[in-house]
C-alpha cells in the first residue's frame, strides 16, 4: 500500500456513517480520477485493508456519439480485467434536459443520482464513491462565489454527504490532479480522456481551463487556499447545525407534513446563522429544492420574522411563509391542484394532507347528544337521507356557495371563511365536501350545511372525520 492508497483508506475510515463491511459502488466514468480511485480501492480490497464488497457503474450519457460508446467499452474491460463487479447504464441526457427544461449538466447529475439510488436500493449498496478531487472542490467554490453564495456554499464538495438519503463519499479530495495523474503513471493505469473537458462550453470548464490558470500565475497555491477556506466553512456549518439542533424543540411548535409553526419570539432571539439554518431545514422538510433557494429568500424570511405586522411571503415550490404576532408558519399548500376524491361507501380515504374516515350508522339519540357535548375536533354528522352518494372531497373553487348551519340563505364559501376569521394559509387548505347533486354539505373542518343537519326525523347518519396527516405518513 503506497501513500496515495493510504490516504484513500484514511479518508474512507474517517466517514462515521460508513461501517467496515459496507458495500461500495464506484461511479466510474473511465477518466483518470475514477480510474485511480477504482484501482486504489481494488488494491486495498486485495490486500484486505478494505473488507467491503466493491463494484462499479458506468453511465453512458449519449452526449458524444461513438466516443461515448468507446468509453463504455473501456470501462467494461477495465473492470473485467480486475475482476470488479460491473454495471452499465445508458441515459438520454439531452432528451431529459429538453423535457424538464434543465441544463445538460443538471439533467446529467439528476440522472446519475436516480441511477445510483436505484442500484443502491435494488442491489444493496451502502455508499457511492465519487472521484471528486481537490481541483474539483476548488472549481466548485469559485463557481458558487460567482453565482453568489453564503458560508454553506463555501463548504464546497464535502467528503461525505447525503443526497436524497443516498450516502456519497469522495475520498480523493486530498489530492490535486497532478497527484492523481502521477499515481496513474506509477501504476500504469489506463484511462479515457473526455474531449468535452478541453472545451469551455460549460462554466466549470471555463473555470478549470481559463480562469484558474490565470489566478495561479499570481497565486500558485490558490487551490490549497480555497480548500482550506472550504474546510473552515464546513467547521462553521457543523457548529451552526449543532446549535440549530439544540434550539429546534424550543423554537418549532408544530411540525406536520405540510406546515411547520415556529415560535416567533424564540426564533428572533437566535443568532442570524442559526435562524437561517432552522429556516433551511424547515424548507427542505417541506420539499423545497435547495438549489432554488437563494440568499435573498433567507434574508426576506428573517426580515418578515422581525417585522411587527402580519405578512405573507411566497417561496419556490409553492411554499408560503406567514407571520403573525407570535408565530411564523411555513406552509406547503399541497391541496391546490389535486383532483377530488370520490367517496361511494364507508371507509378511509386520503386527500392531500388529509385523511378522511367515513362511517354510516343508525341514528342514536344518546350518542348524538354526547357528540354535541364533546364536539370532537374535525368530525361532523349528516342526515344520510338528505345526502346523495357519492360524496366528493375537493379543494375550494371560485364561486362555491353553501348554506352554513343555522343560517337560511346561501353564502360564498370564501366570504364565509373570511368572516369566520380563518387565516389565508388555512383557507387554502380547506376541504369542500359535496354530494352527488353538487350540493356542498361541509366546508371542512369549519361548518356543515344547514341542508343536511340532523333532526328528530333522522333515521340514519353519515359520520365524516377529517384528520391532518403527520410527517412520514
Amino acid at each position: 500500500m503506497n501513500e496515495f492508497e493510504s490516504k484513500i483508506l484514511s479518508a474512507l475510515e474517517s466517514v462515521k456513517e460508513l461501517h467496515p463491511s459496507a458495500s461500495l459502488l464506484a461511479a466510474f466514468s473511465g477518466g483518470p480520477d475514477s480510474c485511480a480511485l477504482l484501482e486504489a480501492a481494488a488494491a486495498l480490497c486485495k490486500e484486505g485493508r478494505l473488507t467491503a464488497p466493491l463494484a462499479a457503474v458506468h453511465i453512458n450519457h449519449n452526449l458524444r456519439g461513438e466516443a461515448s460508446k468507446r468509453d463504455e467499452e473501456f470501462a467494461r474491460k477495465f473492470c473485467e480485467d480486475r475482476g470488479i463487479e460491473y454495471y452499465s447504464e445508458t441515459a438520454d441526457v439531452s432528451g431529459r434536459a429538453e423535457e424538464k427544461n434543465e441544463s445538460v449538466e443538471t439533467a446529467a447529475r439528476n440522472i446519475r443520482l436516480e441511477i445510483f439510488s436505484r442500484l443502491s436500493r435494488n442491489k444493496g449498496f451502502d455508499c457511492i464513491l465519487t472521484g471528486h478531487h481537490a481541483g474539483d472542490n476548488c472549481e466548485t467554490v469559485i463557481h458558487r462565489l460567482q453565482r453568489g453564495t453564503g458560508f454553506r456554499g463555501l463548504c464546497g464538495i464535502r467528503q461525505s454527504r447525503r443526497v436524497n438519503g443516498l450516502l456519497l463519499v469522495s475520498p480523493l479530495l486530498f489530492a490535486e490532479k497532478d497527484e492523481i495523474l502521477e499515481y496513474c503513471r506509477e501504476k500504469a493505469i489506463p484511462y479515457a480522456v473526455d474531449s468535452t473537458n478541453l472545451t469551455n462550453d460549460y462554466r466549470r470548464n471555463f473555470i478549470r481551463n481559463s480562469l484558474l490558470p490565470e489566478i495561479r500565475k499570481e497565486s500558485p497555491n490558490i487551490c490549497e487556499k480555497l480548500c482550506l477556506l472550504s474546510e473552515a466553512a464546513e467547521r462553521l456549518d457543523e457548529s451552526v447545525c449543532r446549535e440549530a439542533e439544540n434550539c429546534w424543540h424550543s423554537t418549532v411548535i408544530i411540525s406536520e407534513q405540510d406546515f411547520v409553526t415556529v415560535n416567533r419570539n424564540e426564533f428572533n432571539a437566535l443568532a442570524v446563522l442559526v435562524k437561517q439554518e432552522i429556516a433551511r431545514r424547515i424548507l427542505v422538510q417541506l420539499g423545497a429544492g435547495e438549489n432554488k433557494l437563494t440568499r435573498d429568500h433567507y434574508t426576506r424570511i428573517l426580515e418578515r420574522a422581525g417585522e411587527a405586522q402580519s405578512s405573507k411571503l411566497q417561496l419556490p415550490d409553492e411554499i408560503y411563509v406567514f407571520t403573525n404576532q407570535d408565530k411564523i408558519i411555513f406552509s406547503l399548500l399541497k391541496t391546490e391542484g389535486l383532483s377530488g376524491v370520490k367517496i361511494e361507501s364507508p371507509g378511509k380515504f386520503r386527500f392531500g394532507v388529509w385523511q378522511i374516515e367515513v362511517r354510516q350508522e343508525q341514528f342514536d339519540k344518546s350518542k348524538f347528544e354526547r357528540f354535541l357535548k364533546e364536539k370532537p375536533k374535525g368530525t361532523t354528522l349528516f342526515d344520510a337521507e338528505k345526502t346523495a352518494l357519492p360524496i366528493t372531497a375537493r379543494q375550494r373553487q371560485a364561486g362555491d356557495r353553501f348554506i352554513p348551519f343555522s343560517l337560511n340563505s346561501p353564502q360564498r364559501v370564501n366570504k364565509f371563511l373570511i368572516r369566520a376569521k380563518v387565516n389565508r394559509m388555512e383557507r387554502s387548505n380547506a376541504v369542500v365536501f359535496q354530494d352527488k347533486t353538487s350540493k356542498i354539505i361541509w366546508v371542512a373542518p369549519y361548518r356543515t350545511s344547514e341542508e343536511v343537519k340532523i333532526t328528530e326525523k333522522t333515521k340514519c347518519i353519515i359520520l365524516i372525520k377529517l384528520t391532518r396527516l403527520q410527517l412520514g405518513e
